[in-house]
């Protein structure tokens, strides 16, 4: 269900000024407005989650010493303005945490970092955007738009992470789907794209949001999941590779559905737009090189093998789940070139209005 004739390579909005991609050059290949959906290659990098303690919500990752000698070029780079990529993502899940650390181990480095990748995985990615503990962050564009909608947050958006959305309602074993009215809920946090998605998906189904039960889990849908399964909810917005172990808790998908939605992106301040542009589009040239690397293949699954392995010098895993989904993930759900079909920023606006988030 991808539309992939008209694709925009970064967000262009008439609500915010924003980075074309192509303003960064092509540097190590790829074509970054190709439109496709799979073969455009350039490069990305980043660095592995230190264990926390489960539900927290925040995770600092320290470099792990990863090889990342990996270059294409004999020839020494050109420094940067900024010698390391510092994130704060929203989500460490295993998937988005393999982006970052391929692009960290594969390209990064002859692109110009001379220093490896400082990650923290929180809630409050843009407090650490505005606060400087981070100079580019990847999370929910609701919270970057209204954000800059309001103007309390001198933001540019740089590009898109992931423009496929999984809209998926999962319930416990108990649970009838046909009487969902005064059940306990989980779409994550309030305010959350999460809970809003969990909304609509009732709507849908033809009950009434606000007659259910909203309970507050902060994390992800891994998070979402664990409460699932302590009963502490009866039913959660979930993403695909939780199906199998929500089967083997006798629970369910009971709406599954994927749309095109620009749903995650990146952004700077325009301060680090206007003073480290070279080191933003290096940062966005190695993380569209990562993922059209980690999707090549007619399955996308061709460097799956490699990948994995260099996951794991970062103390990444992956669960069945993710291995599961793997394609799905890079072919429906990651934005693999940085952008999104046009009509699905319309689309997303429009939705962001009705929840005033945006201006009309």
């Amino acid at each position: 269900m991808k539309m992939l004739k008209t694709r925009w390579p970064v967000v262009l909005m008439a609500l915010f000024l924003c980075v074309g991609i192509t303003a960064c050059g092509n540097g190590t290949g790829g074509d970054a407005e190709s439109g496709t959906d799979e073969g455009d290659t350039t490069s990305a990098e980043a660095e592995s989650p230190d264990t926390t303690e489960e539900g927290s919500s925040e995770e600092s990752v320290a470099s792990t010493g990863a090889d990342t000698s990996d270059t294409t070029s004999n020839e020494e780079p050109e420094a940067l303005s900024l010698d390391r990529v510092t994130m704060a993502a929203d989500n460490g899940d295993f998937m988005d945490s393999l982006i970052w650390s391929t692009a960290d181990a594969r390209y990064w480095p002859e692109l110009g970092f001379t220093e490896p990748v400082e990650a923290t995985v929180t809630q409050d990615f843009v407090a650490g955007l505005v606060g400087g503990s981070a100079w580019v962050v990847q999370g929910e564009n609701n919270l970057f738009w209204s954000a800059m909608a309001e103007g309390s947050v001198p933001m540019r958006s740089i590009g898109v992470h992931m423009d496929g959305e999984a809209w998926i309602l999962g319930i416990d074993e108990d649970v009838d789907p046909a009487n969902l009215e005064g059940l306990k809920i989980t779409g994550g946090s309030p305010g959350e794209r999460n809970e809003t998605i969990g909304r609509e998906i009732l709507t849908e189904l033809g009950f009434d949001p606000d007659n259910v039960e909203w309970i507050t889990v902060p994390g992800g849908p891994e998070e979402r999941f664990r409460a699932l399964a302590a009963d502490q909810v009866d039913m959660a917005v979930l993403q695909p590779e939780l199906e199998g172990l929500l089967e083997d808790i006798g629970g369910e998908f009971i709406y599954d559905e994927m749309r095109v939605i620009p749903q995650a992106g990146w952004a700077v301040t325009a301060e680090t737009m206007e003073n480290n542009r070279d080191a933003v589009c290096a940062f966005v040239e190695g993380q569209l090189a990562a993922r059209q690397w980690l999707s090549e293949g007619p399955d996308r699954t061709a460097n799956q093998d490699e990948a994995v392995e260099l996951a794991a010098e970062y103390g990444l895993e992956p669960t069945e789940g993710d291995l599961k989904e793997w394609g799905n993930f890079l072919g429906d759900v990651l934005s693999v070139d940085g952008g999104s079909p046009a009509p699905s920023f319309d689309e997303w606006t429009e939705q962001m209005a009705l929840q005033g988030l945006v201006p009309d």
